[in-house]
């Protein structure tokens, strides 16, 4: 790699980095995931908190919120369907909640009929090396959040997250009744994780996706994201997905995310592109959740 590559390649990264909201000052303290709460807001649903065990390598548990709709009935009868909402690069299980405010749009568009109820899960999917690492589901460092990615996590996914769902929840477990979705790196998790396992989401959104990922090699990462693009095609073959893509018009991605949507466009594997008003940032990405959570399970 020339010079003006290797300056090229840093300029960007510490693009994505900092509008992510990855970069950390030194020596500032660590954060923790703490209770998950929204500022200033009382949902209308039921909050939990669940512990899982972990069946890859790193720590022994992970910690998911689920969001219950009102009127969930431990012991009813109705089931429902489910979304899993991905976080992005230095994020946890509750940057939805703290920035996304998706207690509030959420309630708000049940409560006008706008989308269905439905169980919201929020995992974390940063990767940690043992449960002192993970330190209570802290932020990741920059380069730790966006460098580190190996597989790990999206591999047990399903293993994992969904069937602990399914065990605990009056889900409704099969395929059209699941959604998975993300932003930056976690709309390529999202992307990836549907791909790899396709019997398992009829519903995928990509918010602002985030497919420039340089992380450290591994058997894991190779297993995960070496034949995307196959698997993709394969996802497509049988029952399609209902795929949505997000990009705000002056997000830095936008370039990126247009490449694959022509791809998919070229390929035939039929998807919504939603170019939206806005950047990589917050403010995108709740409009685009709002839009999203209505297309859902209809």
């Amino acid at each position: 790699m020339n010079k003006t590559a290797k300056i090229a390649l840093a300029v960007l990264t510490a693009l994505i980095l900092s509008s992510c909201g990855v970069v950390r000052v030194k020596n500032s303290p660590h954060y923790y995931a703490g209770a998950p709460k929204q500022e200033g807001y009382s949902p209308a649903g039921t909050v939990k908190e669940v512990y899982y065990g972990c069946s890859v390598p790193g720590p022994s548990y992970r910690r998911m919120i689920v969001y219950l709709p009102p009127g969930y009935d431990s012991f009813g009868s109705r089931r429902y369907p489910v979304m899993y909402l991905l976080h992005g690069a230095r994020g946890h299980e509750t940057s939805w909640i703290k920035k996304g405010r998706v207690f509030e749009i959420t309630d708000s568009l049940y409560a006008c009929g706008a989308a269905k109820p439905m169980i919201l899960v929020l995992p974390n999917m940063n990767q940690y090396n043992s449960d002192i690492d993970m330190e209570a589901s802290r932020l990741k460092d920059a380069f730790e959040s966006f460098l580190e990615i190996d597989g790990k996590v999206e591999s047990a996914f399903c293993r994992d997250v969904v069937s602990e769902i399914d065990s605990l929840f009056l889900t409704i477990p099969d395929k059209e009744h699941r959604a998975i979705a993300g932003l930056s790196i976690g709309a390529a998790q999202s992307a990836v994780i549907s791909a790899n396992v396709t019997d398992y989401f009829g519903s995928v959104g990509l918010l602002s996706p985030c497919f420039i990922l340089a992380g450290k090699p591994s058997g894991y990462r190779s297993s995960t994201y070496g034949n995307f693009l196959d698997n993709l095609e394969n996802q497509f073959a049988g029952s399609k997905p209902n795929y949505t893509i997000y990009i705000g018009k002056d997000d830095f991605l936008k370039a990126t995310v247009d490449i694959y949507d022509r791809y998919l466009t070229r390929n035939g594997l039929e998807h919504e592109y939603v170019i939206m008003p806005g950047s990589h940032k917050w403010t995108m990405w709740r409009e685009a959740y709002t839009d999203y959570l209505c297309k859902l399970f209809k």
